[in-house]
């Protein structure tokens, strides 16, 4: 097994020489054969160990466990710990998908702060299986199913040719103590189960399953790559790009299978699946859509990709309290106390109850998909887009519309044009505030 992995880090050129390698090591047996293995390298290496406080005194006694190995391999120790749970449910994700991000996150800025060239991690063989049946459980595309990349960066992965009998075997052989995560017997668990019950199920009814997975998780990963180099060459013929923006016509996408190469395309600049379905088949004119650095506007014909610059489509405003904030060129909200409840016939201006508000509230651009209830509607809901087909708003302005939102992004008001009926004066409101949208013309 060790023949295997020197031939795998030379061949695929994991590490050299002059690389310092930050080995990541949970306790439990695959990282801990990393290590042992690894330790055999002349290479300057350290141990990171991220405690994520989901098992109580377990977590604490993995942490002691990873300190001891370091000290045993005298080798240097980089250790934290976080609530994992707490994270989660702040920022209202998946616990499991958190602490992979935070466990990155740890990897790298220890990376960084030490200088390490590398980051090591115990992925195997079967975690290839495990994650192609997950993904393609959930649904995933060819990126999703085509497995574990061997190097990501400086993310390395050396133990991913060899499978976990082996793994076992060596454990054993050498006499390796290391730790078992009581976790990984909960069947609640995904990957647990998948290994657990699907896999031998699989292997019952074909023995050379794992095998088969494998390999279509490689022909995935091939044609993965294939449909980005040719993706790249079909834009570079069809599409109009230039340094500032990319301008795609909808006629160049009018064929089977161009769903994949715009998402593609698109991908690279943060778009997601769900987001290339939408403009492709709910192609309103003037419908924007944003990921965190690009805007997408579609204007009739033509899928027009910008980058977000701020103050031209910009990220999220923080609004923090009351004042005055700047929102577009020449244009501001201003927020302030009012004494009492006045009708005013001004759709620049709205009176709201001072007790639904808790700040910070945000300003952002509308997007596809964006629904309100407009205040006079009764209680209807209507998505922002066919709000402003209704208002007939020249297409030349619905980039510029504005949304007032609270922290769970729910739309208080479109700014100059209409308030939620969910934010309207009740008789017994006495602390009202006054939403004043400001232009330079107005």
């Amino acid at each position: 097994m060790i023949q295997q992995i020197s031939k795998s880090i030379q061949k695929e050129k994991l590490f050299g020489e002059a690389d310092k390698i930050l080995l990541a090591v949970s306790g439990g047996i695959d990282s801990v054969v990393m290590l042992n293995i690894l330790s055999k390298y002349p290479n300057p290496m350290g141990i990171a160990h991220l405690n994520h406080s989901l098992r109580g005194e377990e977590s604490e006694t993995d942490a002691r466990f990873v300190e001891d190995l370091a000290l045993d391999y005298k080798l240097p120790y980089h250790y934290k710990k976080i609530d994992i749970k707490a994270i989660s449910d702040q920022k209202k994700a998946n616990v499991s998908d958190t602490g992979h991000e935070e466990r990155y996150k740890f990897f790298q800025n220890m990376a960084d702060t030490e200088g390490y060239t590398k980051i090591a991690t115990a992925h195997h063989a079967d975690d290839v299986v495990e994650s192609y049946i997950m993904r393609s459980m959930e649904g995933a595309g060819l990126q999703g199913i085509s497995g574990i990349p061997r190097k990501n960066g400086i993310i390395i992965r050396p133990l991913l040719h060899v499978h976990r009998d082996e793994i076992i075997d060596y454990a054993s052989a050498h006499g390796l103590a290391y730790r078992e995560d009581s976790s990984n017997q909960k069947l609640d668990y995904r990957r647990n189960a998948i290994r657990a019950i699907i896999r031998p199920a699989l292997t019952k009814l074909r023995p050379s399953s794992d095998k088969g997975i494998k390999q279509a998780a490689d022909i995935a990963h091939d044609t993965h790559e294939a449909l980005k180099s040719l993706t790249r060459v079909y834009a570079e013929q069809q599409f109009d790009i230039s340094d500032d923006k990319v301008k795609i016509p909808v006629s160049s996408l009018n064929f089977e299978g161009s769903k994949s190469v715009l998402y593609y395309y698109l991908t690279d600049y943060g778009f997601n699946r769900t987001q290339v379905f939408q403009i492709l088949h709910n192609q309103h004119s003037g419908a924007q859509f944003y990921s965190k650095s690009h805007t997408i506007l579609i204007d009739r014909d033509m899928i027009i990709l910008e980058k977000l610059n701020p103050p031209h489509r910009q990220t999220p405003i923080l609004i923090n309290g009351l004042g005055k904030f700047n929102i577009l060129v020449n244009s501001y909200l201003q927020i302030k106390e009012s004494d009492s409840f006045e009708m005013v016939n001004d759709p620049l201006v709205e009176i709201i109850p001072q007790r639904l508000i808790d700040f910070p509230l945000y300003i952002r651009g509308w997007q596809e998909g964006d629904k309100f209830r407009p205040i006079g509607m009764k209680g209807r809901s209507k998505s922002i887009q066919d709000y402003l087909v209704d208002i007939k708003l020249p297409r030349t302005e619905k980039g510029r519309i504005r949304l007032l939102v609270d922290q769970e992004d729910n739309i208080i008001w479109v700014l100059g044009h209409r308030l939620s009926d969910d934010y309207r004066v009740e008789d017994s409101d006495q602390a009202l505030l006054r939403l004043e949208y400001m232009t330079d013309q107005s």
